[in-house]
């Protein structure tokens, strides 16, 4: 897949994308392989990952993976622990029996969607965009200016802040591999809240040098008016 430009790339991956916005043709395969998964899902699912694989390459598709990952399981498994709290209590009306579909349904749902749509994000040449931004002669518009922000944000994230989190919790599995079953269960619990305080931090931490940075950029009205 090294000889696709970007654009390709990105119409590869939009026309991908069609059945997950559109229902086709997953609907006409509604077989239940397990309840909530369905023939259709699954194997979308295999093929939208098999795609990413091939046009991203092993390690931005597991960089795709790994945040559908971060963000499905508190989702999903925090979902499917309150809704057990409320029927354990008697506030709910439905047992296991009756969300667990719904929340595999969403499992697959999301570790399909999501890394399919930040794959359409990753394959746009973001660093010769932000160079072309910053170096463009002629100034730089408001609208450039807030995409240029949304570059720097969204690759700090993608390639510092989530592998740095990644080896956070693969050092955290590994201490805690020794320790009884209760204590590993309250120390998930305590890395959970603490990956997500770090993850807002490390996100938000260079956002005032950025905007300073961009803010000081040639405004191209200007540029415009002065020549």
């Amino acid at each position: 897949m090294r000889s696709l430009t970007w654009k390709m790339k990105l119409m590869l991956l939009a026309v991908a994308a069609v059945p997950a916005f559109t229902g086709y043709p997953l609907m006409f395969l509604n077989d239940p392989v397990i309840a909530g998964i369905t023939r259709g899902w699954l194997g979308y699912s295999l093929g939208v990952h098999g795609i990413l694989a091939m046009v991203l390459g092993p390690a931005v598709w597991g960089i795709c993976l790994s945040i559908a990952v971060l963000i499905m399981l508190p989702v999903v498994f925090g979902g499917a622990a309150i809704s057990y709290l409320l029927y354990l209590s008697g506030l709910g009306t439905t047992g296991p029996a009756g969300y667990s579909a719904h929340y595999l349904g969403l499992c697959i749902t999301m570790l399909t969607v999501i890394p399919l749509a930040n794959g359409l994000i990753s394959v746009i040449p973001v660093h010769r965009i932000e160079r072309t931004l910053l170096t463009r002669e002629t100034g730089v518009s408001f609208i450039e200016k807030a995409a240029l922000m949304f570059i720097r944000v969204f690759t700090h994230i993608v390639f510092f802040v989530i592998p740095n989190v990644l080896e956070i919790v693969r050092e955290e599995r590994q201490q805690r591999e020794s320790l009884p079953l209760r204590h590993q269960a309250a120390g998930a619990i305590r890395m959970l809240v603490y990956l997500g305080v770090e993850g807002i931090c490390a996100s938000v931490r260079y956002i005032p040098l950025w905007a300073e940075e961009i803010a000081a950029l040639p405004d191209r009205r200007s540029k415009i008016k002065a020549s």
